[in-house]
């Protein structure tokens, strides 16, 4: 899928948000980055890879709001990072990847998630939201 493929589909429309609605975007990428590190302290890792991948959806949201679209798929999501900023490829790519576990910690049955990618979900996660808050 492209952007031209969910921009026909209707999984992405443009739409005028203001500053404010950015900035808040943005709150809501840390406050989900603290959550997923109080998580990740109390040794539950699903949840943290959760509020990770929460995180960077939030602060990918703010640069798609900061740019004029709005979303109704993680997918298109991805997409966007991928086609409009290309400077944040590496983290698009991984982001998807988040994308993928958090669907399979909510709704996978054997799904039996790593200390070890919960600890790096969320130095992805900081990293993103310093990258996005960078570009914004």
């Amino acid at each position: 899928m492209n952007m031209e493929d969910c921009l026909k589909k209707g999984l992405l429309r443009a739409h005028n948000f203001s500053k404010e609605t950015v900035e808040k975007e943005m709150e809501n990428a840390i406050r989900h980055l603290d959550n997923a590190e109080r998580n990740y302290e109390f040794d539950m890792m699903d949840v943290a890879i959760v509020s990770s991948y929460t995180a960077m959806f939030h602060a990918a949201r703010a640069l798609l709001f900061r740019d004029g679209y709005k979303e109704r798929s993680h997918v298109c999501l991805v997409v966007f990072l991928r086609e409009r900023h290309p400077e944040t490829r590496e983290f698009a790519e991984l982001f998807d990847i988040y994308r993928r576990n958090r669907h399979q910690s909510l709704y996978g049955i054997d799904y039996e998630p790593l200390e070890d990618d919960a600890k790096a979900g969320i130095d992805i996660a900081r990293e993103f939201i310093d990258t996005i808050s960078g570009i914004i």
